[in-house]
């Protein structure tokens, strides 16, 4: 899991930012890796685990990242903006 996030992230980045369009708000965002989280849990199809990153305000941003084993192989297919600055948003993956 771990790997596979971090790869995502690395493969995604430009100049050191990853960007995230933010649905919820209509705004692009330009984050700045900081940690991946340890806490791997299952929704659905999917395995999430979390990244913290900073944005271009400066705020604290969690995103999930989803990923689903393909054989032997761990791939993150996409990245969910959990909670920007604390507030948490909804995550509806269980069909």
């Amino acid at each position: 899991m771990q790997t596979a996030m971090q790869s995502f992230i690395d493969i995604n980045a430009i100049d050191g930012k990853m960007y995230v369009y933010d649905a919820q708000k209509g705004e692009m965002l330009r984050l700045h890796f900081d940690v991946l989280h340890k806490e791997i849990v299952k929704k659905g199809d999917f395995y999430l685990s979390c990244a913290d990153f900073t944005d271009q305000h400066n705020r604290k941003i969690d995103v999930d990242f989803l990923v689903r084993a393909k054989g032997d192989v761990m791939i993150t297919t996409q990245p969910v903006v959990h909670s920007v600055a604390g507030n948490k948003r909804a995550c509806h993956l269980e069909e």
